[in-house]
């Protein structure tokens, strides 16, 4: 029998040092160095899924220097993250966070995530977190992952806390949130505390580091060991080369189903983390066979009117709510519209309730114009304020 990936991962086998900021208490071995695993990667030599594993580790404690940390930031960059390396960080990230048990969730249920790295040059309204009530309308249980905005005006957080949610609930109310009413918001600060010791180097660097990529393959809700739920992801990328490699990563942390996406905006390379009603899309889907199909996809497959870039930009906090609650109370038509319909029929595709993404349209259109959308946003405000 060929060997698992998480058996390849690290499991640390000595108790000396806890990683400072995570509340898992998870460790590492002091004896490990970390300036050999910088040297490797000068080298443009990769990591194995174990010293990765480590390594992350190390960085995210305070036990390196900033100079390390951004030593080892910037080799990385340079020499550009595998996946398993990417599987391997975002596996020990998940470790590290807050713990999380989610009870009373059917075997076999798909637990879907809609997210995306941001960093998109065409800087839309809050596509992934509107969709996330129309996929819990129709059943298919949210955990997403979010954070407040760091590449844009509005992040996710932003806009829902805007809406009234209550966005710092402790692990355990998210968990029972998750659980009752089928959608739940998991704030990334609030769970991977650890974050805070590598904020500063983050922020010194003149360029993006492979936590920009990290962050949405972080849930902690999505577990290696737990083999009863079938995890799903919608994943937006802000590069269309990157989409096969994320759909790699994906496929190495167990995830079911997924389709990677980066849209074009149909006149230059500008782009967006989302599927396009601009331009073309770059999709890799992630099968449930475990088979990466790459493929593009254009808004007029669907009947839907291509839209100008101007359309689809987002604003401030309370300017990105009204947009948010006008689509989920049928209000906008429009282009906006259009957008949130083909972004939520992708994940009701790959959660399962929809054959195709045509068919995912329509019931997406239903879930809204019954208002059924509307109602998850109404019961996760209400659940959030009184936990």
């Amino acid at each position: 029998m060929p060997m698992r990936f998480s058996d390849k991962l690290h499991k640390p086998r000595t108790r000396i040092n806890s990683v400072q900021g995570s509340g898992s208490g998870q460790e590492f071995d002091e004896s490990e160095s970390f300036d050999s695993y910088i040297e490797k990667i000068v080298r443009k030599k990769n990591l194995s899924p174990e010293e990765a594993s480590i390594a992350m580790r190390i960085l995210m404690s305070d036990k390196v220097s900033e100079y390390q940390q951004g030593e080892f930031l910037t080799a990385m960059a340079m020499k550009e993250p595998t996946a398993e390396e990417l599987a391997s960080f975002a596996y020990t990230l998940r470790k590290l966070a807050e713990p999380m048990e989610l009870k009373g969730i059917k075997a076999r249920t798909a637990l879907v995530d809609t997210c995306g790295t941001g960093g998109g040059t065409l800087e839309t309204f809050n596509v992934s977190t509107t969709i996330m009530f129309i996929l819990a309308a129709a059943g298919i249980i949210i955990a997403k992952h979010g954070n407040k905005a760091i590449t844009s005006k509005c992040g996710s957080a932003d806009v829902l806390e805007e809406l009234g949610v209550n966005i710092n609930l402790k692990p355990q109310e998210v968990a029972e949130c998750i659980s009752k009413i089928g959608i739940g918001f998991i704030f990334a600060p609030n769970f991977h505390k650890a974050f805070k010791n590598v904020q500063k180097i983050r922020k010194k660097l003149p360029f993006p580091t492979i936590f920009n990529v990290l962050g949405p393959l972080a849930n902690p809700t999505f577990s290696l060991e737990n083999t009863k739920t079938e995890y799903s992801q919608v994943l937006g990328v802000n590069k269309p080369e990157l989409t096969e490699k994320i759909a790699e990563v994906l496929k190495y942390l167990q995830v079911k189903r997924a389709i990677v996406v980066h849209g074009f905006n149909g006149m230059d390379e500008k782009g967006m983390d989302e599927l396009s009603t601009v331009g073309k899309t770059k999709v890799s889907e992630l099968k449930a066979d475990g088979h990466i199909d790459n493929y593009f996809l254009e808004p007029e497959e669907f009947e839907l009117k291509r839209a100008n870039p101007k359309d689809l930009l987002g604003g401030t906090p309370s300017e990105n709510a009204k947009i948010l609650v006008d689509i989920l109370r049928g209000k906008d038509k429009g282009p906006k519209r259009d957008i949130v319909l083909l972004n939520a029929a992708a994940g009701l595709y790959v959660g399962g309730k929809a054959k195709d993404i045509k068919d995912g349209i329509k019931l997406a259109e239903q879930k809204i114009d019954s208002l059924a959308a509307y109602k998850k946003l109404e019961d996760l405000i209400s659940f959030s304020k009184n936990s």
